[in-house]
């Protein structure tokens, strides 16, 4: 079973992995936490691009086409 990977960005408090009961998805999912900022990472598309979802909590990541 391929796991659905799912990126939680700005998570600069840590609350994505502390707060959700992520238990019903056990098995299921992937959830990786970025802790900083990714709006001025060079690459960050290709940082993202194995993600199958992306769940945004601040409003300082802006999503372009590139």
């Amino acid at each position: 079973m391929t796991l659905l990977k799912v990126a939680i960005l700005d998570d600069y408090l840590g609350l994505a992995a502390k707060v959700p009961d992520w238990t019903r998805l056990a098995g299921r999912v992937e959830v990786t936490s970025f802790d900083r900022s990714l709006a001025k990472v060079p690459d960050v598309g290709e940082l993202l691009a194995p993600f199958d979802a992306i769940c945004l909590i601040r409003e300082r990541m802006p999503i372009t086409d590139a």
